[in-house]
C-alpha cells in the first residue's frame, strides 16, 4: 500500500517543520493517547531497550534503526554517521540505509536487513 492505514499525523512538529506521522496498530486506532511511539519520540517513554526497531523515510531513502539511541541522534542531527547503504533494497527500489554507531560500525547488519527483509514482505 505504501502507506501505514492507521496513524496520528502532526504538521509542522518535527525538528524543521517536518511534519511527523506516527505509525499505529490497528487496537491503538480509538486511543486519543497513550501511543508508544510518540513516547518514544517525545523521550518521556522509559525501559525500551531490547527489540526496537524503527524506520524513517527521509528523502526518497529508508533508514532502518534497532536502537532508540540511534534514532533519536538521527532526529536531532538529520543524518546518520555510521551506516551500511543498500542502493535499490527497498520495496519500491529505494535506497536502504542501515543505520549503526561506534559499537557495530565495522560488521555487515545482517540481523537488521533479515528484520527489514521480513517487515517488508509482499
Amino acid at each position: 500500500m505504501g502507506e501505514t492505514a492507521y496513524r496520528l499525523t502532526r504538521i509542522g512538529a518535527g525538528p524543521n517543520s517536518e511534519t511527523l506521522v506516527f505509525g499505529l496498530q490497528s487496537k491503538d486506532k480509538k486511543m486519543n493517547s497513550g501511543f508508544g511511539s510518540v513516547a518514544l519520540y517525545e523521550g518521556t517513554a522509559e525501559g525500551i531497550t531490547d527489540g526496537f526497531y524503527g524506520e524513517v523515510i527521509n528523502d526518497g531513502r529508508i533508514y532502518v534503526f534497532n536502537e532508540w539511541a540511534d534514532l533519536k541522534e538521527f532526529l536531532s542531527v538529520g543524518e546518520a554517521i555510521f551506516r551500511f547503504t543498500q542502493i535499490g533494497a527497498g520495496p519500491n527500489g529505494e535506497t536502504v540505509v542501515y543505520v549503526l554507531n561506534k559499537s557495530n560500525k565495522k560488521q555487515q547488519p545482517t540481523e537488521l536487513m533479515a528484520e527489514f527483509s521480513r517487515k517488508h514482505k509482499k
